[in-house]
């Protein structure tokens, strides 16, 4: 899907994707692993952390980071070996529950969320990366040694000045490496938008550095390969990812919208040009997909949609950021961490390939510290560490269970048993020191908290301070649910009644009732029932009692016991009333001839 329209002008916000970046050089070496490939978001199997080997706990923590430090990150999605093990929306810096953005009241000034699609700004320049590794295997383009004015020959302009700038290559592009003196904040934000994002303002930039030499982050670069790209292909940039990339890995046209601007150098069908340095809206899954193809080699279940070469060379060190992203490492529009690499944008969005754990990290966000390295901090300080950590199992309490006044037991079983420091976090209040792996909650605790949903997280630790934790929800009910019963009347023949049931519970486990005084429990759900036709042709004629039960997920039971009237009218032969009739009417015949008769005489 594409949009015409003009990038709002954020000014110096820009700085905050410029400053976020703080990653440690390392080549990266590329998973080789089998994967579950999701034919559809609708139908994209999710499971637990757990089962795949994330402590839950140690995620717990980030959630706790992100609101204690005020961080508006927007959307988290998790996925590993494939598998989406975590997938949550935030709104004010906590989780909603929901699968859909809130949108902020000043969206209209950032113009992030466009419906259930978010703005990835720079994550667009990793999409360019693939396509421009697309078109060099489908032959579109020769190689990344082609220079900008061999493919444009005619677009050169005494007014570009240095004849060196015809050196500019593909690669010089794709690493940043082009010379052309560039300020993303100022040019890219403020002067450059103005121009209608014009080829020519980036071409008539002074040439400070031999191309192929220095680093200098510039969006202007990736606006001229989009040109390329259009050009060589013939199509929108836009269309050329639907056909090529989006649409072999699964994700739906809707689900991505790549905004446009009028083309200076377009003719006939390509008037207009998709932005190869931002512009994309997409959805976290929609991203996820673009994170899983690379992290399986640029294959999509058996199809090579990107060669596995372009991946290797993309992801491997071409530049070395001198002021944007110093002490970085950049490859072709991807930047390289020490333990994964990334595809980021402003304001805190970020692709996160994690090769050697096989998991994809999709962060959406709203950013507006300007110091803030929150992307790279939960992705190395949380994420990565619950992938490593060591597993503790909780036998009990259970998860989502139900307990009622007295205190539940626990009992938890550490992967490397030799502890010396146990406690546990009961609805974020005091840490609680046990000794061993089992015991009870403690019970003032327990009985402070009223009927609700709580949290509960168990740590161990060793003597070098290596600690593990867990976490899990438990609800408290104390509260016997309120049932109230009601017939159509109080009077019932030979069919079994109907009912209508109202039940006041939350936490509400299973319901049942008992007729007559019997032993039988007739199980139901829903708020309206029959009495069963069986049980009540069994119960005699007169008052019928009936006990009604509601039980809550705690074992609290509420009941309210009815009473009934069951009446059969005696049994009427078929016709007997006529018969009785006709008899009756014969009789008098009879009789009043006998009369006639005698009077007759």
């Amino acid at each position: 899907m594409t949009k015409k329209r003009n990038l709002i002008k954020i000014g110096n916000l820009v700085i905050i994707a410029i400053i976020t970046i703080s990653f440690l050089p390392q080549k990266i070496v590329l998973a080789d692993e089998e994967y579950y490939f999701a034919e559809d978001d609708n139908s994209w199997i999710v499971e637990t952390l757990e089962a795949r080997g994330l402590d839950s706990g140690t995620i717990e923590e980030m959630y706790n980071y992100i609101f204690g430090d005020g961080q508006y990150i927007q959307s988290i999605l998790i996925s590993r070996d494939g598998y989406i093990i975590h997938d949550e929306y935030l709104y004010l810096c906590q989780r909603t529950g929901d699968n859909f953005y809130y949108n902020p009241a000043d969206d209209f000034i950032l113009d992030q969320i466009h419906e259930s699609r978010h703005h990835i700004w720079s994550m667009t320049k990793s999409v360019t990366s693939l396509l421009v590794g697309i078109a060099i295997e489908r032959g579109d383009l020769n190689n990344v040694s082609q220079k900008f004015f061999d493919i444009f020959p005619d677009k050169w302009k005494p007014s570009y000045l240095n004849e060196t700038k015809k050196n500019i290559s593909i690669e010089d592009l794709l690493t940043m490496r082009s010379g052309l003196n560039w300020s993303e904040v100022v040019d890219a934000f403020e002067i450059w938008p103005e121009t209608g994002y014009s080829l020519d303002y980036i071409l008539n930039k002074s040439l400070v550095h031999e191309p192929s030499t220095t680093f200098e982050y510039s969006t202007g670069n990736t606006e001229l390969l989009a040109a390329i790209l259009q050009n060589k292909t013939g199509v929108k940039l836009a269309d050329y990812a639907q056909q090529y990339l989006f649409e072999p890995i699964g994700i739906d046209e809707n689900d991505m919208e790549w905004i446009e601007d009028t083309w200076e150098w377009g003719s006939g069908s390509l008037t207009t040009i998709s932005h190869g340095g931002f512009g994309i809206f997409a959805t976290p899954r929609a991203l996820a997909r673009i994170g899983e193809l690379c992290l399986n080699n640029g294959n999509w279940n058996g199809t090579q949609v990107v060669s596995a070469e372009w991946i290797q060379n993309a992801t491997t060190t071409h530049s070395i950021p001198i002021g944007v992203g110093e002490g970085s490492e950049y490859g072709y529009l991807f930047w390289l961490h020490e333990d994964y690499y990334s595809a980021v944008g402003a304001l805190g969005q970020l692709i996160a390939i994690i090769p050697e754990l096989d998991i994809v990290v999709v962060l959406t966000s709203e950013l507006l510290n300007l110091a803030s390295d929150t992307p790279n901090y939960l992705i190395e300080n949380y994420i990565i560490p619950a992938a490593l950590a060591e597993n503790l199992t909780i036998a009990k309490p259970v998860n989502n269970a139900g307990y009622g006044a007295t205190a539940p037991d626990f009992q938890i079983y550490p992967e490397k048993p030799y502890r010396n420091a146990t406690w546990y976090l009961l609805n974020s209040g005091i840490n609680t020191s046990f000794t061993g792996f089992s015991g009870t909650i403690n019970q003032t605790q327990w009985s402070v908290l009223s009927t609700g949903n709580y949290s509960l997280t168990f740590y161990a630790n060793n003597s070098a301070g290596e600690m593990i934790s867990k976490s899990l929800y438990i609800i408290k009910d104390v509260d016997d649910p309120v049932i109230t019963v009601n017939f159509t009347g109080d009077t019932f023949g030979k069919v079994a009644p109907n009912f209508t049931v109202s039940i006041i519970e939350e936490y509400l486990n299973d319901t049942w009732y008992i007729l007559d005084g019997g032993t039988t429990k007739m199980t139901f759900t829903g708020l309206t029932g029959t009495i069963d036709q069986d049980q009540w042709v069994l119960v005699t004629t007169g008052d019928v009692g009936i006990i009604f039960y509601a039980r809550d997920i705690a074992g609290n039971i509420g009941y309210q016991q009815i009473t009934l009237k069951k009446v059969i009218p005696s049994e009427v032969i078929p016709g007997y009333n006529l018969f009785l009739f006709l008899g009756t009417f014969s009789i008098s015949l009879i009789l009043i001839g006998r009369k006639l008769k005698i009077i007759s005489k």
